[in-house]
């Protein structure tokens, strides 16, 4: 896992009326990196990419890092989502934990949005299954489903003059795309009753 220094102290430094800014402004912060999922950072975007398995511990360490994002800039945040080509269809524990995570950013989340990469079978099912997913949560905030990055970085941004330009976003999810799934493995990444295959160093 890799995180920016001091990144905690400056999180308290944020106030309504100042902000401090944590980084250049380009730097995306690698929170999680896994060969399954990828949780990273950069102002007010909070990434989630699944590469891989989607387990439930996995979505319970994404809805922390987005309530602690939240809280660190004062308000709402805009939650993206990338799912890339092949991705298994997550198990029944997981699915209940991703309509949790969506419940739970109600007032937390300005706008989401979700991309689906890939055709065919597979992709249709994976999208099928998220439907259900935002038919359970009901989120109260804007949440829609693209099939590119570039799409749905435009929807983030709704028009507002302080939104991050869609080509950032794009930057940050290939640098998403690019951090090696090469971290210790942790217990928290893998479900109850998964064992951390697949999370493992390479």
């Amino acid at each position: 896992m890799r995180s920016l220094p001091n990144e905690e102290a400056c999180a308290a430094r944020q106030s309504p009326s100042r902000r401090v800014s944590c980084g250049a402004p380009m730097d995306v912060r690698i929170k999680v990196s896994s060969r399954d999922a990828v949780f990273a950072l950069r102002d007010r975007v909070a990434l989630a990419l699944w590469r891989g398995k989607t387990t439930s511990g996995a979505v319970r360490r994404g809805s922390e890092i987005l309530a602690e994002h939240a809280a660190a800039w004062d308000g709402r945040v805009l939650l993206l989502t990338v799912v890339e080509e092949n991705v298994p269809l997550p198990a029944l524990e997981a699915r209940m934990e991703l309509v949790s995570l969506l419940k739970n950013a109600n007032g937390l989340v300005e706008r989401s949005a979700l991309v689906f990469e890939g055709e065919g079978f597979r992709a249709a099912s994976v999208r099928a299954v998220v439907a259900g997913v935002s038919l359970f949560s009901r989120p109260e905030y804007p949440h829609r489903v693209f099939a590119s990055v570039g799409a749905a970085a435009r929807f983030l941004g709704g028009g507002r003059k302080d939104a991050p330009a869609p080509h950032r976003v794009i930057r940050m999810v290939n640098e998403a795309r690019h951090a090696p799934g090469t971290q210790t493995f942790l217990p928290w990444l893998a479900g109850a009753n998964q064992t951390g295959d697949g999370l493992r160093p390479r």
